[in-house]
């Protein structure tokens, strides 16, 4: 544990009233683990899209060491209190159950609407150039269709 990880305290605990606002105190280790994650995370995407990794050998038993130190459970730990703490307190707003209000130009979605974005997301994947991300356009584009058909079979 960290110099630090005996003052930290829950968002609910300290009174945030920064309007959502949410402050982390992490040290050193804790830093550099979130930064192994956030980097070996990077790594991963590359690596599912069919891209180079920006990272070196060296740098992934780096970053995997940093994310596989004690620091890195304190740093788990500090941001799941804080996630926990900002959902239970979003979940006792009214702005969870409330869908967002859609322009006045756009009907609301409809079998056509999720054909026709299936179609855009063909479009895409015919341009794109790295295969996972076009098979996954492709598979979002299918699943789109599905929804369609559910609209289109729900509606009449």
């Amino acid at each position: 544990m960290g110099p630090h990880s005996d003052s930290f305290q829950p968002l609910g605990q300290h009174g945030n009233k920064r309007g959502g606002a949410v402050t982390l105190q992490l040290d050193r280790a804790e830093v550099l683990a979130l930064y192994g994650f956030l980097a070996l995370g990077s790594h991963y995407g590359a690596a599912m899209s069919g891209e180079n990794s920006p990272l070196f050998f060296d740098e992934i038993r780096t970053h995997t060491a940093a994310i596989s130190s004690n620091a890195a459970g304190t740093l788990i730990e500090k941001i799941s209190a804080v996630v926990v703490e900002v959902l239970n307190q979003r979940s006792n707003e009214a702005e969870m159950n409330e869908q967002p209000d859609l322009p006045p130009h756009l009907p609301p979605p409809n079998g056509g609407h999720y054909r026709n974005l299936a179609g855009k997301l063909r479009l895409v994947a015919r341009e794109c150039r790295f295969p996972n991300a076009r098979q996954e356009l492709l598979d979002l584009a299918a699943r789109y269709e599905r929804r369609a058909d559910h609209f289109d079979g729900y509606s009449q």
